[in-house]
């Protein structure tokens, strides 16, 4: 397996890494207690009776996005041999010193072989250089990906309650997660 800097990503590389989302059986519960001066939030881990399936659509405008971030250069490619199997899109707020994990995704068939914590360790090695914090946004329901980014030492470090719907109580919530350099 070799991390390499990736160039550009296609339809047709995006398309045999299977599911372009995620499953679940849990989900972080968020519920949102305000007034009119402050508000606060708890999360319990919440059993869902059936499997939940968030899928995101891929088409030219999220593609042309990736590839924009990829032209910077400080995104990454997980390959076995020359075919990729995982990779991670990285952008940089010089303004607070943050990098920012803009999308990672690993092949379904490369799930639970490490390419995920080599991607995200290829972050924390470009991130520990010159940056404070290594952030990502990730929403409540994807569970897997929360337990894996706590794994590797991010914690969540804020709440955003509208950033999927305007609803005020829309079940989608983002998680801010930060993973911060000594």
């Amino acid at each position: 397996m070799e991390i390499r800097k990736l160039e550009r990503i296609t339809v047709c590389d995006i398309d045999k890494f299977g599911l372009n989302g995620f499953r679940t059986h849990r989900v972080l519960q968020v519920e949102r207690n305000k007034s009119d001066i402050y508000f606060d939030c708890s999360i319990s881990e919440v059993e869902l009776e059936k499997e939940y399936i968030k899928v995101w659509p891929l088409d030219d405008s999220t593609l042309n996005y990736y590839n924009e971030i990829i032209s910077k250069g400080m995104s990454f490619g997980a390959y076995d041999s020359d075919e990729l199997v995982g990779y991670i899109l990285l952008s940089e707020m010089s303004w607070n010193k943050s990098l920012w994990i803009d999308y990672i995704m690993v092949a379904d068939t490369y799930k639970g072989t490490g390419v995920g914590s080599k991607l995200i360790n290829k972050a924390l090695e470009i991130g520990n250089t010159k940056y404070r914090v290594l952030v990502l946004e990730v929403q409540n329901e994807n569970y897997g990906a929360i337990k894996f980014y706590q794994k590797l030492g991010f914690n969540i470090d804020g709440v955003e309650f509208s950033r999927y719907s305007e609803k005020e109580n829309e079940k989608d919530v983002a998680f801010i997660m930060k993973y911060k350099f000594e």
